[in-house]
């Protein structure tokens, strides 16, 4: 009996029940229906990172999803006033949140980003151009944010890191011509007067008004908390460079990259050469056939080509590869030199 009434004692000496309905943790006068001077813990809310929390209709606290993705490759349309989006579908999140924390990440390969505009959509039609009238080959997830402290037109591609958002309208013009666009926001905080309801549907629009060169948006990635969006696929390898490489009979660069490519494990590619004209099979483990179909490519004898090719993933590994007419054989092997599917990116160099 004593035993019982020392706890009882204990909790009693540390919970307040207020005349006024209020109940305190840790306190005697509380003020509010549950005050606490202690910290609150919910199994359900853990896990590493920040969350954003929040009461769903029911008066639940939940945490909402702090990154939202996009992996499909889009092709984008060259020389397209239209041009292209891609979609991602927000839900879950507060009923406003500050639009200054919002984040976007994205990976494109395109030969020449100068063609490209790639601006932000809210669910409420409103637009930020993120990126645009920039030199060199592909982006890289490349992330926007309004903290940013360096601007693109000071970086060199592919534009790995941060950014801040470029603002402002698009230019005009183009073959067929294309028409100027005004009253786009000019940074993230901007959108909505500053608050924004982020529950919608999303879009990245990319144009490319310029012809002669096509591309890919491979994934695309936005967060609301101000932690970085991510992606499962990799980024693009350095080795992909507009700029071109030297060889033993020049001192300058005179060969330029003709073809360049992502391959995926699972035999699914987003390849893209100079008309776009490549295939690729997977004939076997570890085993992959690049065909490059286009007129400046199919003829030629590819093993006398520069072919820069690299392993994705942190796992150990080997690639190699053999080149014919017209097409590359690319292996790839575990740590012990066995056949395995192994994701890899490759440039193939031409003069």
């Amino acid at each position: 009996m004593r035993l019982f009434a020392g706890i009882a004692l204990f909790f009693i000496s540390f919970t307040c029940y207020a005349q006024t309905g209020n109940i305190g943790i840790g306190t005697n006068t509380p003020q509010a229906q549950l005050h606490t001077t202690g910290s609150i813990r919910f199994d359900t809310l853990a896990g590493a990172g920040k969350r954003m929390i929040y009461a769903d209709a029911s008066g639940n606290l939940i945490a909402a999803q702090p990154v939202f993705k996009n992996e499909t490759t889009t092709a984008i349309p060259d020389n397209d006033c239209t041009g292209v989006t891609s979609s991602i579908m927000v839900t879950g999140q507060p009923e406003a949140v500050s639009s200054s924390a919002i984040k976007v990440k994205f990976t494109i390969i395109h030969n020449q980003v100068n063609d490209l505009t790639v601006s932000l959509i809210t669910p409420g039609g409103g637009t930020l151009v993120l990126a645009k009238n920039v030199n060199g080959a592909n982006y890289s997830n490349s992330i926007f944010s309004d903290g940013a402290n360096q601007l693109l037109t000071g970086a060199a591609a592919p534009f790995t890191g941060t950014f801040k958002p470029m603002g402002g309208g698009i230019a005009g013009g183009g073959s067929p011509p294309c028409p100027a666009t005004t009253g786009g926001a000019s940074t993230f905080g901007s959108l909505n007067g500053g608050t924004i309801v982020p529950n919608g549907q999303w879009k990245l629009w990319v144009t490319d008004r310029s012809g002669g060169n096509v591309g890919q948006l491979l994934n695309w990635s936005i967060s609301f908390d101000g932690s970085e969006p991510g992606s499962t696929r990799p980024e693009l390898p350095s080795t992909i460079n507009i700029d071109g490489i030297n060889t033993t009979n020049t001192a300058t660069a005179n060969m330029i990259p003709a073809a360049y490519g992502l391959v995926y494990s699972n035999a699914t590619t987003a390849v893209s050469s100079s008309s776009n004209n490549s295939t690729l099979s997977h004939p076997s483990t570890g085993v992959y056939v690049i065909s490059f179909t286009s007129a400046n490519l199919s003829g030629l004898n590819v093993g006398a080509l520069p072919f820069i090719i690299s392993l994705y993933g942190s796992s150990p590994g080997f690639i190699s590869h053999t080149g014919d007419n017209g097409k590359v054989t690319v292996y790839t092997y575990n740590s012990s030199g066995q056949p395995t599917d192994r994701g890899f990116s490759f440039t193939l160099y031409k003069p």
